[in-house]
């Protein structure tokens, strides 16, 4: 999955990543690659894992920055998702 990060507190190591439909996700830097820290409006990948604790967001794991390659094949899948739909015609 890919999402931006819209929110980052480097002081308490966590924050939240968007995804394109608007939900959010939390990130711990203990879950971000190591040695790199997010910041606001970076492009992620990333994995869903299981809340922290019950009632919380789900969060996001083996979060990295999204490679150009990651990126390009986001843009092809979405544009195929729009031909699929008709968007456009």
């Amino acid at each position: 999955m890919m999402g931006t990060c819209t929110f980052w507190q480097n002081q308490r190591g966590y924050g939240f990543i968007t995804a394109p439909d608007g939900t959010q996700y939390f990130l711990h830097i203990s879950n971000f690659e190591r040695g790199k820290t997010p910041v606001r409006g970076a492009l992620i990948s990333y994995v869903l894992g299981e809340p922290l604790h019950a009632g919380t967001k789900l969060q996001a794991i083996n979060a990295k920055f999204a490679t150009a390659e990651e990126i390009k094949q986001a843009q092809i899948h979405a544009g195929a998702g729009a031909l699929a739909s008709g968007a456009g015609v």
